[in-house]
């Protein structure tokens, strides 16, 4: 029951930074169509932020399909 708890803490957290990355990006398109960033920036700056976000999504898609099948032996 630990573990479910520590992966469903870890799941949560993951999607709190994912929400966190989505207003980082929010922001940055705002500075960069109120022309307080220049483009080179925003495109260096947008392509980190997709790459973490996607690096997280893609730790979530893991972490949900492999739960079930882990969680269920330690339960027997």
């Amino acid at each position: 029951m630990d573990c479910a708890q520590s992966v469903s803490a870890f799941v949560q957290e993951t999607r709190d930074k994912v929400s966190v990355i989505n207003i980082k990006l929010q922001r940055l398109l705002d500075g960069y169509l109120d022309q307080i960033i220049e483009q080179d920036i925003y495109k260096v700056e947008k392509n980190k932020l997709v790459s973490q976000k996607k690096s997280l999504e893609e730790n979530l898609i893991t972490l949900e399909q492999t739960q079930t099948g882990w969680i269920e032996p330690m339960s027997k």
